[in-house]
């Protein structure tokens, strides 16, 4: 079967290709500055941009258990002031390293932007950034492919909740495979049918109740208790009969590991949907997840040419553990957010490709305990939604 074909409008037109990461231009590492202001005559010292970004996001038991959040309101504030002045040039020729001063592969991929973009911006002030995104936002997709990682993180921190909300209005991104996800005035929902012991008769009931009650339109994903590639490939085979059975407009996947899923793609499972989870680190991701960049895109590379949607053109669904870098202790001295949008700057290398994001939601809230292991969280409001249907 010949490779499909793929829209290349979201970097200029260009070819979509992967950038090999050797050829993803990353500034040397420098010496970490020291960010200093005096405020309310006292003054306030933070070594390093990882510090500096740390203290000026909210407090939550993850940072605070790394020790990374501010020690108060006071020093929050005057971290997101200093931060608000840095200019995005600023950022870009400061990477951040692992602890023993090196740029990882997730680092890395996070610098390969438009270029052509990011020149016209790099002079701004975070701040800057900010008040333009405001007041223009139908301009924040082109200029998200102009952004790192640490760059949005930035961004994020100097926003409040209602300012970050009015930006994100600006960005439409509805994605495609049988349905079509994130369109305005629509809310999708991912039916879960998992059972302990992958029992098929379990496993068919809680599709067709999940069904009955019009869930499942965004996908029918199953968590696996057992990832072998028997067991998954039965499990897919499952599911593509228990879909075609009903006429569900809709996609399968079963989230085992990629390694086992591209397993049983090559025996002939009907893998319609690539999962992975991802981190923001690439000591997590391969100490923990058991994958690094080039085995996603030997995944990407093979899904795109022999996966099991045929005409989808979108095909890979990643979840991102905000705080499982920190769960394991291998963030590398990063606070929570700017992980997590390291994950999504990964995420974005496939972007093309994706059919979902979803959020894996460790202790990010501002309880006072250490990070708890990371669960899947759903919400009622999921019972309520619209989709559009796309001819297959």
């Amino acid at each position: 079967m010949p490779p499909r074909q793929f829209s290349t409008a979201a970097k200029d037109g260009a070819d979509l290709a992967l950038t090999p990461l050797a050829n993803i231009p990353v500034p040397a590492p420098r010496p970490a500055l020291t960010y200093q202001s005096d405020f309310l005559g006292e003054s306030f010292a933070f070594a390093g941009l990882k510090a500096l970004l740390g203290a000026a996001d909210h407090s939550k038991a993850g940072d605070r258990h790394a020790g990374l959040a501010a020690r108060d309101e006071v020093e929050r504030e005057v971290a997101r002031h200093l931060l608000s002045e840095l200019t995005l040039q600023h950022l870009y020729d400061h990477p951040l390293t692992t602890l023993d001063g090196r740029i990882d592969e997730v680092m890395r991929v996070s610098y390969d932007i438009v270029q052509a973009r990011f020149s016209r911006i790099a002079g701004w002030s975070v701040g800057q950034l900010k008040d333009h995104l405001l007041t223009n936002p139908a301009e924040a997709a082109d200029i998200g492919l102009a952004l790192t990682a640490v760059m949005a993180a930035a961004l994020a921190k100097i926003c409040d909740t209602h300012e970050l909300i009015a930006i994100a209005r600006g960005i439409s991104r509805p994605t495609r495979a049988r349905t079509t996800l994130g369109l305005p005035g629509t809310l999708s929902s991912r039916l879960q049918p998992n059972h302990p012991t992958d029992d098929p008769r379990g496993i068919a009931l809680l599709v067709y109740s999940g069904l009955s009650m019009g869930t499942g339109d965004a996908m029918i994903g199953l968590n696996p208790a057992v990832d072998t590639v028997e067991s998954i490939g039965t499990l897919l085979r499952q599911l593509d009969q228990l879909r075609r059975e009903t006429g569900a407009p809709t996609q399968i996947c079963v989230l085992g590991h990629v390694r086992t899923q591209l397993a049983c793609l090559e025996v002939g499972a009907p893998v319609e949907i690539l999962f992975q989870s991802l981190a923001g680190t690439e000591r997590t991701n391969r100490e923990e997840f058991d994958i690094d960049v080039a085995l996603l895109d030997h995944a990407h590379e093979v899904m795109r040419d022999r996966g099991g949607s045929g005409c989808f053109p979108q095909f890979c669904y990643f979840e991102t553990g905000q705080g499982s870098e920190l769960t394991y202790g291998k963030h590398e001295g990063l606070d929570m957010t700017t992980a997590e949008a390291l994950c999504y700057t990964l995420a974005r290398r496939y972007d093309h490709a994706r059919v979902l994001s979803g959020t894996l939601i460790s202790n990010s809230s501002r309880a006072r305990s250490p990070p708890a292991r990371c669960g899947y969280v759903a919400s009622e409001k999921t019972r309520r939604r619209r989709c559009r249907c796309v001819p297959r």
